[in-house]
């Protein structure tokens, strides 16, 4: 019986280094990720802008608002960064595709004229 005591002690000391183990690894991958990413919020001809880039590598720029049908524009650089920080956030935590839907631009309280 004790024996078999010591044999769970051990497995269970194995799981919980490896999920540790397993933790340390996924959060250092994620900080070296986010790290390389980065947010420029720039002025256009129809208004305000996002780009990411990883590095000097640009993944996405957007010039309308996403997820709202039709050509809106960002009307004020603070709203185009909201979005833009939103998506940064998401490809940081690894959300791919990093897509905005209609409620996350409607709690983003950004404005948007027809």
């Amino acid at each position: 019986m004790k024996e078999y005591r010591n044999y769970i002690l051990i497995f269970l000391l194995i799981v919980i280094l490896v999920y540790g183990l397993n933790f340390l690894i996924v959060s250092n991958q994620k900080e070296k990720q986010s790290a390389k990413l980065s947010l420029v919020v720039k002025e256009s001809v129809h208004g305000w802008i996002y780009e990411i880039y990883s590095e000097k590598t640009l993944l996405i720029r957007q010039e309308t608002i996403p997820s709202i049908a039709g050509n809106y524009y960002f009307n004020n650089k603070t709203d185009a960064e909201k979005i833009g920080y939103l998506v940064l956030d998401k490809l940081a935590n690894g959300v791919m595709p990093p897509t905005v839907s209609v409620q996350e631009i409607k709690n983003s309280n950004i404005t948007i004229i027809d």
